[in-house]
């Protein structure tokens, strides 16, 4: 009887520590946590749809960081860990500062069309940005 008393004790939901929340639990492991935008930045999938896009459009024309992320498929924002295409905006900036850095694209604001001068960085940035590659 003892035995049968300490068993129920023991999973009576008051004695029990809620770990995870229903939306958790009921998605599981579908999604990873968030990635920092620094490790999205060096993914595979970012990577390649960001040079994709410089070989794709010519100068004088340019792209917005947001046309790199809606070429991310589903299955690549899942395994970056995020939901939506705007979630991986960050990582775009910061591939394409440090893409501009070794002299691959210019960015330029998107209001006016006039280069981001190098001592910019993307935390002084101020207002959205095209990316074009760089005239050879």
């Amino acid at each position: 009887m003892d035995a049968r008393m300490a068993r129920d004790a023991l999973f009576h939901p008051k004695n029990r520590v809620q770990t995870r929340t229903w939306a958790e639990w009921w998605e599981g492991d579908k999604l990873k946590p968030e990635m920092q935008p620094g490790d999205a930045a060096q993914s595979l999938a970012v990577t390649e749809h960001f040079r994709e896009m410089l070989d794709l459009v010519d100068p004088p024309d340019s792209f917005s960081p947001t046309e790199v992320t809606l070429m991310l498929t589903p299955k690549e924002l899942k395994s970056l860990g995020f939901l939506t295409a705007d979630q991986a905006i960050p990582a775009v900036y910061m591939l394409a500062f440090e893409r501009r850095e070794f002299g691959e694209c210019e960015l330029l604001y998107k209001k006016d069309g006039k280069l981001v001068p190098e001592s910019v960085t993307m935390e002084r940035l101020k207002g959205p940005i095209t990316i074009r590659r760089v005239e050879v």
